[in-house]
Formats: C-alpha cells, sequence, structure tokens
C-alpha cells in the first residue's frame, strides 16, 4: 500500500477466512472507551438518611486533588459558597467550626441543640498525609489543598459542650469546618 494511502476501516464486522466476524475499527474504539470509561470512574456512594457512619461525598469537589508541596490548603467554605461547585451550599452557612492550624489540635464547642442530630466535617490539609476527625466516633481520609470528602458524625446524646479534635502530623496545615446537620 503506498505511503499516502488512507487506511479506511469498515463499520460492520467482517468475515475473517473462517467465518467468524472480525473487529474492525469501530469496535476495537467502542470497547477502549468503555474500559477506559470504568478505569477513569468512581463510585462512591453515600446515605444522608443513616449518619450512623461517617459518609464519603459521592461527588468530590470539581478542584479536589492531592496537595502539592508548598500549596497552601483552602478553607473549605470557598467550595461551599461558590455556586460553580458541585458541594455548593445555597443560602446562609452556620458553622459549629471554622478553624485553621497546624499540627494536631483540640476543640471544645458548644453542644448542638435539637434538631441538630449530627455534625458534618470538611478538611483541607498539606502537605500530603492524611487527618482523622474525631468526637464519638471518627472521620478521616487523605490531606488535600481542597477538601475531596466530607464526614458527618451523630451527635451523642448529653450535655455540656462537645470535644472535636483533628488529628494530622506536627508540621501539617488545615483548614477544618464543621457544619450542624438535621
Amino acid at each position: 500500500m503506498p505511503r499516502n494511502t488512507p487506511v479506511t476501516y469498515r463499520m460492520a464486522p467482517k468475515a475473517s477466512p473462517s467465518g467468524r466476524p472480525r473487529l474492525t475499527g469501530l469496535l476495537i474504539v467502542s470497547t477502549l472507551a468503555i474500559v477506559g470509561g470504568l478505569a477513569l470512574s468512581g463510585c462512591v456512594t453515600t446515605s444522608d438518611t443513616n449518619l450512623s457512619t461517617p459518609t464519603r461525598s459521592a461527588t468530590p469537589s470539581d478542584s479536589a486533588g492531592p496537595a502539592v508541596p508548598g500549596a497552601e490548603p483552602v478553607d473549605p467554605l470557598v467550595d461551599l459558597k461558590d455556586p460553580g461547585s458541585t458541594d455548593f451550599v445555597e443560602g446562609e452557612i452556620s458553622t459549629l467550626i471554622h478553624e485553621r492550624g497546624t499540627g494536631p489540635k483540640e476543640f471544645e464547642i458548644e453542644r448542638p441543640e435539637a434538631p441538630v442530630s449530627a455534625v458534618k466535617f470538611f478538611v483541607s490539609c498539606e502537605p500530603s498525609s492524611t487527618f482523622t476527625v474525631t468526637t464519638s466516633t471518627f472521620y478521616s481520609g487523605p490531606c488535600s489543598t481542597h477538601f475531596s470528602s466530607s464526614g458527618s458524625i451523630p451527635l451523642e446524646p448529653g450535655d455540656g459542650p462537645l470535644t472535636v479534635s483533628i488529628d494530622v502530623p506536627k508540621d501539617t496545615t488545615f483548614w477544618l469546618v464543621a457544619l450542624p446537620v438535621q
């Protein structure tokens, strides 16, 4: 075949000498697209009705990604207030915790009253490591400069203040936002 002759693909299977159909360009491209789509897609579920275990956001923040060394973590409220974000919260956002810090920290906050049944946490942190937020149970995940998931921890009955701790390595900078869940 001459070098400048275009290669054409048939759109329907062509029988091979044995009589069985052969894969053609369209079928190969379709197969690669399906396999590539499965490899690139992530499937994560969430259930807002069952707050007994931490949940991971079904759609990570548009800008979520691994922490880049030297990059500062972004306040999660930036994404929560951005109408273009998949994590947008419409209306006024009332925070229980909105803190920036470095290393492990403990916060004491006023215990939310009914109808609040849980506290939902959003964490961004750097450098690359992991975080754990603890109250009556815990929520943990990988650090990224934009929060990449959220976790709801149910409130246990009780009186007095609520203690919330974030555990990160001593040189890790973080943003922690906690919102009431009804």
